[in-house]
C-alpha cells in the first residue's frame, strides 16, 4: 500500500490480456490473473493506469466494473462510448506530489479493423493529445506525463510537437526498452505486460525559478563522464584525478541543491525481485485453479487428433548420437522447470516448454502432452512422422521430410527479447547444435 505523498505511481496499460482473440483455455487462465492483477494493483495504490487496447479484451463494461470493485485510477483521453460519445474513463488526473502539481493523460491505439458489437471506440491520439495538454497547463500542471500504448515512432512523433509533455511512459513490445530524451520529453519504454518497472527520482529547487527541469543530465551520468574525461585528459595521475574529482563532485552536488533535477532508472522484473508472502499466497491459489481448468478439459481433443509429432524416444531409435547430445541441453529439461513452479498447465507457459504446441499435428491442451514433454528434436528440425514412415532405402525422399537446419524463425518464438536477453540466433544454435554422424 503506498503512503507517502512524494511517490507517484503509474501503469501504461496493456497488462491484463496478451491478445483480443482468447481461446476458452486462455480465457479461463487470463480472466483468472487479470482479476489478480487488478485486485493487487489497488493494493498497491496506484494513482493513475492508463487502459491499452488488450485491456479491452473482455470488454469495457467488464473493465469498468472491475475499477469500481478495486478502487482502480483508469485514464483514457481518447477512450470513449460509441453511443453518448462520452469518455468512458477519466479523460486525465492531476496528483499533487510534494507539493508539484501534475497532470496526467492516457492514450491508445485503435484497432483496425473495429471489433463487432462492442460499445466503445478509440479517439485518434494525435487530435486528442494537445487537446487534453492545453487543459492540463490552463490548470496550472508544473508536469505534465504521458501514458501511451502506442507504437514507439507514431508517439514520439506526437510527443515532439507537444512540448508541453515532460515526461511519457510508453507501454507495449518495444524494439528497445531504455530511458531516453524525445524532443524535450523524457521517455520511458518499457517491457510488455510489466515485465519493467522505470523508477524517476524528481528534485525541485526552492532556489531555481524554473518550473520544470533544466538539468537534463542525470547528475550520476554527469559525473561518470566528467571523470571518465578527467582521467583521459590527465594521463592517468591518481592524486590529480582525485582532487579534481572530488572538486567535480561538489559542484555537481552544488547544482543539484540549487538546480531542478532528475535521474532514471530501468529495472527488469525477474527472478531477483522475491513476491511478498500474501502476494505469492494469491499467485498459488490462481495457479491451482488454472491447473483445474486445464484438467477439465484434457479430454478435449488437439488441433490434430492423428498425431504428426512422434517425440524423442522414436528420433533416438535411428539418432542416438544425436539424442545423447541433446538430454545434456537445457532443452532437455524445459518442461521441469514449468513442474517445480507448478506452472505446467498454463496457456501462457507450456508453449515454450514442449513440442508441437498448437502446431498442425501437435497438441493444445497442457492435459495433452504426453510425450512431447521438452524442447525435442521435433522443435527444431519439424514433426517427424512422414520421416518415421518413408523408407530408409529412398534416401533422398527420407531427407525431404525433415529440416536439417533449423531456421531462425523456429527459435524467435520463445526466445524473445523479453524471454532471453541478448538471444543470437547465430551463436545460440552452435550452443545446442547436435553432433553429425552415426
Amino acid at each position: 500500500m503506498k503512503n507517502t505523498e512524494d511517490l507517484l505511481i503509474v501503469d501504461a496499460g496493456n497488462m491484463l490480456f496478451k491478445t483480443q482473440n482468447m481461446t476458452s483455455l486462455q480465457q479461463d487462465e487470463w480472466l483468472l490473473k487479470s482479476e489478480l492483477l487488478l485486485k493487487i494493483e489497488g493494493e498497491i495504490g496506484l494513482d493513475a493506469i492508463n487502459v491499452g487496447v488488450r485491456d479491452l479484451t473482455n470488454g469495457l463494461s467488464y473493465l469498468s466494473e472491475r475499477s469500481e470493485k478495486y478502487k482502480m485510477p483508469f485514464v483514457s483521453s481518447n477512450l470513449v462510448y460509441t453511443k453518448t460519445q462520452k469518455p468512458a474513463f477519466n479523460e486525465f488526473v492531476i496528483v499533487d506530489v510534494s507539493g508539484i502539481k501534475i497532470g496526467i493523460l492516457g492514450v491508445t491505439e485503435g484497432i483496425n479493423p473495429k471489433p463487432n458489437d462492442v460499445d466503445w471506440e478509440v479517439k485518434d491520439y494525435k487530435t486528442i493529445v494537445p487537446q487534453i495538454v492545453k487543459k492540463l497547463k490552463d490548470q496550472d500542471c508544473e508536469i505534465i506525463l504521458l501514458l501511451a500504448n502506442v507504437g514507439k515512432e507514431q508517439i514520439e512523433k506526437v510527443i515532439k510537437e507537444n512540448t508541453d509533455i515532460n515526461f511519457a511512459v510508453i507501454s507495449g513490445n518495444q524494439e528497445q526498452t531504455s530511458t531516453q530524451i524525445a524532443g524535450e520529453t523524457i521517455v520511458f519504454r518499457t517491457k510488455d505486460r510489466g515485465r519493467s518497472i522505470g523508477i524517476a527520482e524528481i528534485g525541485k529547487s526552492k532556489k531555481s525559478p524554473e518550473k520544470m527541469f533544466v538539468d537534463l543530465t542525470p547528475t550520476e551520468l554527469a559525473y561518470k563522464q566528467a571523470l571518465e574525461k578527467l582521467e583521459k585528459n590527465l594521463g592517468g595521475s591518481p592524486e590529480q584525478i582525485k582532487k579534481e574529482a572530488e572538486t567535480l563532485l561538489a559542484k555537481i552536488e552544488d547544482s543539484r541543491k540549487n538546480k531542478n533535477f532528475y535521474k532514471t532508472e530501468l529495472l527488469d522484473v525477474d527472478t531477483k525481485f522475491a513476491d511478498k508472502k500474501e502476494v505469492k499466497t494469491q499467485i498459488d491459489v490462481v495457479t491451482k485453479k488454472v491447473a483445474d481448468f486445464a484438467q477439465q478439459q484434457k479430454l478435449v481433443q488437439g488441433i490434430d487428433p492423428n498425431k504428426l509429432f512422434v517425440g524423442q524416444a522414436k528420433c533416438a531409435e535411428c539418432h542416438a548420437k544425436q539424442y545423447n547430445f541433446w538430454v545434456e541441453t537445457s532443452h532437455a529439461k524445459a518442461y521441469q522447470t514449468l513442474v517445480k513452479e507448478n506452472k505446467q498447465f498454463s496457456v501462457d507457459c507450456v508453449g515454450c516448454h514442449v513440442t508441437g504446441w498448437e502446431e498442425n499435428g501437435g497438441f493444445s491442451n497442457p492435459y495433452q502432452v504426453d510425450n512431447l514433454k521438452d524442447v525435442q528434436c521435433e522443435s527444431c528440425h519439424g514433426a517427424g512422422k512422414a520421416h518415421l514412415l518413408t523408407s530408409r532405402e529412398d534416401v533422398d525422399a527420407k531427407r525431404k521430410t525433415i529440416t536439417k537446419v533449423p531456421a531462425e524463425s523456429s527459435c524467435v518464438k520463445c526466445h524473445t527479447k523479453e524471454q532471453t536477453e541478448g538471444f543470437k540466433f547465430p551463436v545460440h544454435k552452435q550452443l545446442i547444435a547436435c553432433p553429425s554422424g552415426k
